[in-house]
Formats: C-alpha cells, sequence, structure tokens
C-alpha cells in the first residue's frame, strides 16, 4: 500500500491539481523526510506510518488520495475523516471526491447506488452510474452526498429514493453503523410497509398547502385507491404507482417541504419489516412502530420541535432526546405518551429533517 507521500505517480493528486489545489496544500511540502520526527499517531495507518494527518496540507491530501483510489481500510478511512473535521476541511475534500465521483459515474465497473441509462455525453447516449457502494468508505460518502443532493433539489425524487435504498442495503454488508449515515438516507433507505392513509392525508395536504384544483386531488387519491387495491395481489408494483404521483407533482408544480412529503415518504409511511430487532433496538428510538436512529431525534432541532408542538408535547420530546444516544428504549418509551396525530407528526417532521 502506498499514500501520497510514497507513490511515484500519484495520480489523484495530479488530477486535483488539475482542479486546482487549496493555497494551504499547494505551499505545504510533504516528503518522506519532513515526517521522520512525527509519531506514529500523527498517522491515519499508525503501522506502516501512511496517510499523514498532522496539518491540514497532509489530512487533506491523504484523503483525496485515499479517496481518488477508492481505498477500503475501514480504521484508515474512519481517521482521515476525523481529521478532516477536525482542520474543517469537509468542503475542500469534498469538491474534490466530487470530481471524482464524476468520473467514477462514466466508469462501468464497480457497483453503485443509482445507473441512468440514456445520459448525454460526447460520445452519445450511455449509462451513467452515481453513487459507488463498493466498499465501507463509498458508502458513507455516497450517502452523505445523496443527502447533499437531494436536500439542495439536485436530483429527482425518484432517484434519491433508488439510491437510498441500495446505500442501506450496503451499509449492512459491509458493518456501517447507523451513526454513518445521514439520518433522512437511513430513514428512506429502510425497508417499509405502505400506508395508504397517510397518504390521503398527505393529498389533501397538496390542496391545502401547495393550492392543487380539486380535479387534480381527486387524482391523487384515485391512484392512492388504485394502489391501495393492488398491493396485496402486487406488492412489488407499488412504486409504479407511487411515480404517478411523482408525475402529477410536477405536472401541479409541487415542492416538497417539511409540510408537503415527497410521494416515496407520503406512501412508504407505515412501520418496518423490522429483522435483527435486538442489535436495532440499541441504535434506533421506536416512535409510532417506526424506527429511528437515536443520533437523529437527540440532535433534532429545539427550535422546530417547540413551533411544532405544544409546551407539554415538546418538553416530552426534549425528555426523550435527552436520552436517546445513552437508551433508546427509555426514549421511546417516553415517545409512547404523545398523542396518535402527534407522534405521526414527529415522524413527519424527523423524516424532513
Amino acid at each position: 500500500m502506498h499514500d501520497f507521500v510514497t507513490d511515484q505517480n500519484p495520480v489523484p493528486i495530479y488530477e486535483a491539481a488539475e482542479i486546482g489545489l487549496p493555497e494551504y496544500a499547494k505551499v505545504e511540502v510533504i516528503t518522506p523526510e519532513s515526517l521522520e520526527h512525527l509519531p506514529s499517531s500523527a498517522f491515519a495507518d499508525t503501522g506502516k506510518r501512511l496517510f499523514p494527518l498532522h496539518n491540514k496540507a497532509a489530512a487533506f491530501l491523504s484523503a483525496v488520495y485515499f479517496n481518488g483510489k477508492q481505498m477500503t481500510d475501514k480504521g484508515i478511512d474512519t481517521r482521515i475523516r476525523r481529521a478532516v473535521d477536525l482542520f474543517k476541511i469537509k468542503a475542500d475534500v469534498e469538491k474534490f471526491a466530487g470530481a471524482q465521483r464524476q468520473k467514477q459515474a462514466s466508469n462501468p465497473e464497480g457497483r453503485f447506488a443509482l445507473s441512468i441509462a440514456g445520459v448525454p455525453s460526447p460520445e452519445g447516449a450511455k449509462q451513467a452510474n452515481y453513487y459507488p457502494m463498493n466498499n465501507y468508505g463509498d458508502v458513507v460518502r455516497s450517502a452523505e452526498q445523496l443527502s447533499l443532493e437531494y436536500a439542495t433539489n439536485q436530483i429527482p425524487c425518484e432517484w434519491y429514493h433508488t439510491a437510498a435504498r441500495e446505500l442501506v442495503k450496503a451499509a449492512r454488508e459491509f458493518s456501517v453503523p447507523n451513526t454513518e449515515i445521514p439520518g433522512n438516507v437511513l430513514l428512506d433507505g429502510e425497508p417499509r410497509y405502505p400506508d395508504f392513509e397517510y397518504a390521503a392525508a398527505m393529498a389533501n395536504l397538496r390542496k391545502e398547502a401547495a393550492g392543487i384544483t380539486n380535479e387534480a386531488l381527486e387524482m391523487y387519491h384515485e391512484v392512492v385507491k388504485a394502489a391501495a387495491a393492488d398491493y396485496e395481489e402486487n406488492p412489488e408494483g407499488l412504486d409504479s404507482w407511487v411515480n404517478l404521483w411523482v408525475d402529477l407533482d410536477r405536472t401541479n408544480g409541487v415542492h416538497y417541504s417539511r409540510l408537503v412529503a415527497d410521494p416515496y415518504r407520503s406512501f412508504y409511511a407505515g412501520g418496518q419489516p423490522v429483522i435483527e430487532i435486538e442489535k436495532m433496538s440499541r441504535e434506533l428510538v421506536s416512535v409510532a412502530d417506526v424506527f429511528i436512529p437515536g443520533v437523529v431525534l437527540a440532535g433534532w432541532s429545539a427550535t422546530t420541535r417547540d413551533q411544532a408542538f405544544s409546551k407539554s408535547a415538546s418538553s416530552m420530546i426534549a425528555s426523550a432526546q435527552a436520552i436517546a444516544l445513552e437508551n433508546p428504549v427509555g426514549a421511546g418509551e417516553i415517545l409512547d405518551n404523545l398523542q396518535a396525530e402527534e407522534k405521526l407528526e414527529l415522524l413527519r417532521l424527523l423524516s424532513l429533517s
């Protein structure tokens, strides 16, 4: 194994230089000799003394090289990510990681959470691949990028939900803990049962909050009824009904918000067909038979909570938040005391946070 110091041809660094390195990475000259005085703890690979992390430039170059080479060592990846956070250069690293992902998108090899056919290119229409998930580090980085791109309206909701499902599956395969996956990707990617009553309520909200016509509202409800009737015989076909809502939303100019859930969140609002209950109970809080990552609940905005709920309900949720990380089961027991409609509202707001 090499790092950016020992590799005689560090291609990821050359590619980053073509885009334009940050000033702090340009002025720092890092050689094997300059690292000799450092303790082993200053490296991401402490045994082989590779991937130095002793300053901002070293952390940046180590991250760019590690990501560019698509390396898979979980321990090294974790230590590099911690250094990147420490030096507050995540945005710089992500800039180059995005360029690396674009390059990977044109590469048919490997595993990706999303593949789109017919994407225009200088060579003609071809398949593009997004969000690599070949290893632990890929999954974590791709989940973060997916969360950011959906939050900033850079990708359609059907692409987002397809990728979220695949990334959560890959996270289980590579033993990525729930705390490493953004809460919205985890919630949307986990398998869920449909809730057609909730979908009908979301249809009504489209009239109240988005101003769709009565005629359009009737069409939304017709899709919900047809989907519910078809589900028992053909559960695998539910996405085709959900995508009809996607088309209706685009036709009617519906924008998604904390109040108006996207079609997938509107339909797949039921409980999870949970496996490994004992394992999940150590990390997840149960709310109305839906499992929420403790880290998501604990970090949820107090301002949003206080604005959305009555004083007594807000106080109850705050108590659950205070123990969500240390005692998820206890947090769930506190939230059981909420009214049914308050639990549903909490789930809806958390899913949009």
